[in-house]
């Protein structure tokens, strides 16, 4: 389209640039004619009078007016023509710039899928238990004989291409609840928030959004926990945190130390 365009243009410019030359040669033809009709008079007449220079000058003046008036013209057309010609190329050029974001979009999300398929194949080759979640996410939990510290958990994840699950409303951690229960109804996963950047209250997930600890994510009494979380940041320095199957679907502190199951996610 980009080429006819081009194409189209080039052609229509050589028409007004054929258009200005006949112009001019067809206003020089006339010229010729008339100064030969004239210095012919004057010669049959045998002498050049001031009235017959200023009938030459008459004509030069009014040849050269037409000729301008007709290069002029035309001018103003290309002049149009190139300001048209402008606005299109910047039309075209958004439009390609358009396209290489959509294609670069496509092959992006294509390289990720298929990264996330082989991930997925490889955690379900070596006996783990990958679950689609409703919510659109994608999550590995191992065997049941995986446990493992906040850290080594976190390890086990990245070595599958994933990290740990990350719940950031009660939906997501519903799902991840769900999911765990169905491997082992009382026990305890590992997540990816800490308070490993910061220390104290400052629990962040894995991709640095905070997690306050007000926050309704957390197991309280009103949800039926016999503290309200988390509390074991009060006393330990380094405090992961986890859910636990048995409990309400809500989210425990403790120490990184302990050994859990752990849930991975794409």
């Amino acid at each position: 389209m980009i080429l006819k365009f081009n194409s189209q243009l080039v052609d229509f410019l050589e028409a007004e640039f054929t258009e200005i030359k006949n112009i001019v040669k067809l206003e020089f033809g006339k010229l010729e004619e008339s100064l030969h009709a004239t210095l012919n008079g004057v010669t049959k007449g045998g002498s050049t009078t001031l009235s017959d220079l200023k009938s030459i000058e008459i004509r030069l003046q009014e040849h050269h007016d037409a000729i301008a008036s007709a290069v002029s013209q035309q001018a103003s057309l290309l002049d149009d023509l190139v300001l048209l010609t402008k606005k299109q190329f910047k039309a075209i050029s958004a439009d390609l710039i358009e396209v290489q974001k959509k294609q670069d979009s496509f092959e992006e999300i294509a390289h990720r899928r298929l990264k996330e398929v082989n991930t997925l194949s490889h955690a379900v080759s070596v006996g783990h238990k990958s679950v689609f979640l409703p919510s659109g996410k994608v999550i590995v939990i191992p065997a049941e004989n995986v446990r493992a510290t906040w850290s080594a958990g976190k390890e086990f994840c990245v070595n599958l291409g994933m990290n740990l699950g990350t719940a950031k409303n009660q939906m997501e951690l519903d799902e991840f609840h769900d999911a765990a229960k169905k491997v082992n109804a009382s026990t305890s996963f590992w997540l990816s928030a800490s308070n490993l950047d910061g220390g104290g209250a400052n629990f962040k997930w894995q991709d640095g959004t905070p997690l306050p600890t007000n926050s309704t994510l957390w197991l309280t009494t009103k949800f039926g926990g016999s503290v309200d979380q988390p509390d074991d940041y009060k006393n330990e320095t380094q405090v992961c945190v986890y859910l636990f199957t048995s409990n309400k679907k809500k989210l425990i502190d403790g120490a990184c130390r302990f050994t859990s199951l752990v849930i991975c996610q794409l």
